[in-house]
């Protein structure tokens, strides 16, 4: 564990070389997500990090707590020696009892300080920052734009300090299979081979969808089984065909316009459930709503001021659903939200800078409980129950690599068909602009192809 003792006798620069460029393959492989870790000039940064899964049925960041309760934080203690942070933070789930006393217990002689947050979804960056200064009875702006490190991401800062090899990852697989679980699984993992790992698809069920919930956040429904398991991912909750979630998704977005029209009621219920709303203002999905209904996707006639700035938020949505979870018409502002943001996007517009953090928050009585969004994935709300944490890694029989990194630029291959490769072998060129990759399992190459990747047929 880094306490203050040991953190002053490491050099900066031991630790600097190793922990940037895992952070900076993290990130590129992640489309840049990760924040900077930069000594601030004026006052020092705090620093947030977290173990608190939104899906209920998810416990990949549960997992690598537990995984290595003092790992975690010392990767915590390492960046926030980098970052030159005074004030760190560990916000922990409150139903996660016994991991929250282990961590208080080391984390006794350290600066971090391990905050409990309440088991609600959202909960993107910015509510994250809300909860924390509520907990430590601060004012949100003391933890603006502070950098957040899910506890996934410490997972991998722990093995870069280590000097190990980057871990699989921890992937909840949940929903129509036959045992729900959360598995080490290799980065290139298709959909297909992740259901496997977790038995296989639930008796009884014959077509499925699935729903990914990448950086603590619900996704959209996917349908492709060669889809991969990426740095995203935390968990893939499969559905069956038959279920209302895949049935109201075939609905095409016309009619939906035409549902709004005739059932919104303009109650605020979706707005005051939106994270963006209780943070930073300006994201109302009812008005969004109201303007599609009325033709805002074909008027000819300008908006007035204040709707056309409820139209350019639709930009700042983080995707979470929360509006449609909440919605009493079954109306689905979430996919009106984002048909907004799409043809605005698709015209150029953009938002330059957030508005700031609100000066108080009360949110904890305007978040979905857990038990709340389990109901949308009925029959399986006895899955948690049964949900097992199974450390052992699973190999899949194909990984795909990427590559192109999320930006579109290539990674020349340093592979060709029909190499035999070991586990942690390079297979891709590092360049100014796209980290290497390597191969997370031994096998051989199968084919390279920039669209598809790299496919290792593992051994």
């Amino acid at each position: 564990m880094l306490t203050p003792a040991t953190a002053a006798e490491t050099e900066r620069s031991v630790l600097e070389g190793p922990l940037r460029r895992r952070l900076a393959r993290v990130a590129a492989a992640d489309g840049g997500a990760l924040p900077r870790l930069e000594p601030s000039p004026g006052a020092p940064t705090p620093l947030i990090g977290r173990v608190a899964d939104e899906d209920p049925l998810c416990r990949a960041e549960e997992a690598a707590a537990r995984e290595s309760p003092a790992g975690l934080l010392r990767a915590l203690g390492a960046l926030a020696l980098l970052a030159d942070s005074r004030r760190v933070a560990l916000a922990v789930r409150d139903d996660y009892r016994d991991l929250l006393v282990t961590l208080r217990q080391l984390a006794a002689d350290t600066r971090i300080e391990i905050v409990s947050v309440p088991a609600r979804y959202p909960r993107d960056n910015d509510s994250l920052r809300c909860d924390v200064a509520a907990a430590l009875d601060r004012l949100p702006s003391a933890y603006e734009g502070a950098p957040v490190f899910d506890a996934l991401v410490l997972r991998d800062v722990a093995t870069a300090l280590d000097g190990a090899q980057q871990p699989d990852r921890l992937v909840s697989v949940v929903g129509a299979v036959s045992r729900p679980v959360t598995r080490a699984l290799p980065l290139g993992c298709s959909i297909e081979d992740a259901v496997a790992a977790a038995g296989g698809i639930a008796a009884g069920v014959s077509a499925v969808a699935w729903v990914a919930y990448e950086n603590g956040l619900l996704g959209g429904l996917r349908r492709d089984a060669d889809d991969v398991v990426d740095l995203a991912t935390r968990s893939l909750v499969i559905l069956p065909a038959t279920h209302p979630r895949v049935r109201e998704d075939a609905v095409p977005l016309a009619d939906r316009v035409r549902q709004a029209a005739a059932a919104c009621l303009q109650c605020q219920v979706c707005r005051e459930g939106c994270p963006v709303w209780l943070t930073r203002g300006g994201l109302q999905p009812h008005l969004l709503t109201r303007q599609l209904a009325r033709g805002f996707a074909g008027a000819d006639a300008p908006l007035p001021p204040d709707e056309e700035a409820s139209a350019l938020a639709s930009l700042t949505c983080i995707g979470c659903g929360s509006c449609t979870l909440r919605c009493p018409s079954n109306v689905d502002p979430a996919r009106l939200v984002r048909a907004t943001a799409a043809q605005l996007r698709d015209s150029g517009a953009v938002v330059e800078r957030p508005l700031p953090l609100a000066p108080r928050v009360e949110r904890a009585d305007r978040l979905l409980s857990l038990a709340r969004l389990r109901q949308l994935y009925q029959p399986f709300s006895d899955a948690e129950g049964r949900h097992a944490i199974d450390p052992r890694p699973f190999t899949p029989s194909l990984v795909a690599l990427p590559l192109r990194d999320p930006r579109g630029e290539a990674r020349p291959a340093l592979v060709v068909r029909g190499d035999e490769l070991r586990r942690g072998e390079p297979v891709t060129r590092q360049t100014p602009s796209a980290v290497a990759l390597f191969a997370p399992r031994a096998g051989v190459v199968e084919a390279i192809d920039p669209d598809r990747g790299l496919l290792l047929r593992c051994r």
